[in-house]
């Protein structure tokens, strides 16, 4: 790492340890306690970031492409 930029360190993939939003009273989230991501950059410096409640619930069919509507809600809402 000596003589890397702090961009070139960056590159990568990343797993959340913490997640912490806002200011003031209400610092609440809509991923619940735990939740769950990962940060990828490339060395250009895009990066994308998901976050997804730890308590998502498993897909009936274990495809979720055949979600119920129920199940297909749940999975967006909590991500």
């Amino acid at each position: 790492m000596v003589g890397q930029t702090a961009k070139e360190r960056l590159v990568g993939s990343w797993t959340l340890v913490s997640l912490t939003a806002g200011e003031g009273a209400d610092q609440s989230l809509p991923y619940g306690p735990n939740p769950r991501g990962s940060m990828m950059v490339d060395a250009n410096g895009r990066f994308m970031i998901t976050v997804v409640r730890s308590d998502l619930p498993n897909f009936a069919s274990n495809n979720r492409m055949r979600g119920t509507p129920d199940e297909n809600n749940s999975v967006v809402q909590g991500s």
